[in-house]
């Protein structure tokens, strides 16, 4: 889903001419059904078919949460990596698709092979393409929105997240009715793959004017670690910025907690039959 990534300040500022530029409505509507595509994998694959494949198979629940920590860890060091390349060269659409395309082809593997720690490998590297992929999505919101409408833009990326999330679930639990969870990972990548397509038709780069020092940089690791470094620095600038960052690293570190164990939670603890633990993902994305 549409989130905010750690971009360099200078990254998205528009000239004034900018605001009243107009964008293609295609555009705009092809990257926010990005957010409907993403989020089917998020609901079918980490909320609901996974932790139960796992659960199916016999394994306990540190078979499917330390994969998952494991993924997001390594996403967390290398996520400020990548928006520093992204804010640089100012080409995020090649590694938008390219990281989609690995999420949604591991995504296949998972429902093809059969041996458990097979699809646990899968499992970890079409989530570091999934959560990698959108720190460039989202340095994509100021080719399709300008400073008079991007807050309405990113927010109708996220209520079509939503949507995303209640009609992926709805459709694949109908798709395999009460056979294997692993079967629920092939129409995963399919939808993911459709929904996907028109953003990577039709959403094209769009070159902000950044700092010039930044940007005659030689791009290096060196180089994004010191983008990285004036960032955090810059963070100075704007009182209570610093403090937001930390307080929603742990606000989502819960969030993603819940999401991970909630279809687990709700069988093991509460006691739902298998129709109801694949309802209740979609009722907290709902909410």
């Amino acid at each position: 889903m549409a989130t905010t990534s750690a971009v360099e300040p200078q990254a998205i500022i528009l000239e004034a001419r900018d605001i009243g530029e107009r964008i293609s409505p295609l555009a705009v509507w092809s990257w926010v059904f990005y957010d409907f595509a993403n989020t089917i994998f998020s609901i079918n694959v980490v909320s609901t078919y996974f932790p139960l494949l796992v659960k199916e198979r016999g394994q306990n629940d540190a078979v499917y949460a330390y994969p998952m920590s494991a993924a997001l860890l390594f996403v967390a060091l290398l996520m400020p990596v990548l928006g520093a390349m992204s804010d640089r060269n100012g080409r995020r659409m090649p590694w938008l698709i390219s990281l989609t395309l690995l999420c949604i082809a591991m995504t296949g593997v998972m429902g093809l092979v059969s041996d458990l720690w097979l699809v646990i490998g899968a499992f970890v590297i079409a989530s570091i393409g999934y959560q990698t992929a959108l720190v460039f999505y989202d340095a994509l919101l100021p080719s399709v929105s300008t400073m008079l409408n991007w807050g309405k833009v990113s927010g109708l990326g996220v209520g079509l997240g939503y949507a995303g999330a209640l009609a992926g679930l709805t459709a694949v639990t109908y798709l395999i009715g009460d056979n294997s969870s692993q079967e629920a990972f092939l129409p995963t990548a399919l939808l993911f793959l459709i929904f996907a397509i028109p953003c990577f038709l039709f959403v094209r780069d769009k070159r902000l004017n950044v700092d010039r020092k930044v940007s005659s940089d030689s791009i290096s690791w060196r180089g994004y670690a010191t983008q990285l470094w004036r960032t955090l620095q810059d963070t100075r600038r704007v009182p209570g910025l610093f403090t937001f960052l930390v307080a929603n690293f742990f606000y989502s570190d819960a969030l993603n907690t819940v999401i991970i164990a909630m279809s687990i939670y709700s069988t093991e603890v509460i006691g739902f039959d298998r129709p109801l633990t694949v309802l209740a993902p979609a009722i907290v994305a709902a909410v």
